[in-house]
């Protein structure tokens, strides 16, 4: 994964392998991943009001995601490239976490349409920037 200087733009790039995969409901055919990005900016308490407000309120909750095209299941090696772009132009604040999760759905490729499965899905934060 890479993150630019900014850290308002990330690209993720592996190569997913049939070994991978092994585990998925009977049914599916292919596969499809999910990259997900959302800040966190730094909360600090106000007395006033007694509760929590961010310090950068402009960079809290920002969040995208992206979706790869249906990948065959068959498929022995693919490259898998995802990117991701905030919607800001000013560069993140140090005290903003920026997290990024990673899914996959398993499910079928009908008339060119991927439907899903509901039993054929998870998501894990992969990396805190």
């Amino acid at each position: 994964m890479q993150t630019t200087p900014t850290r308002t733009s990330l690209s993720l790039e592996t190569q997913v392998a049939k070994l991978l995969l092994s585990g998925q409901p009977k049914q599916a055919t292919h596969v499809q991943f999910t990259a997900a990005c959302i800040t966190v900016a730094k909360h600090t308490f106000n007395n006033k009001t007694k509760s929590y407000t961010p310090k950068h309120p402009k960079q809290n909750a920002l969040g995208q995601y992206t979706v790869s095209e249906p990948i065959p299941i068959s498929t022995k090696a693919t490259d898998l490239q995802m990117h991701l772009e905030l919607p800001i132009t000013e560069p993140l604040a140090n005290t903003t976490a920026l997290m990024v999760a990673l899914g996959i759905t398993f499910g079928t490729l009908e008339n060119k349409q991927f439907i899903d499965l509901l039993t054929g899905k998870a998501m894990n934060i992969v990396k805190i920037v």
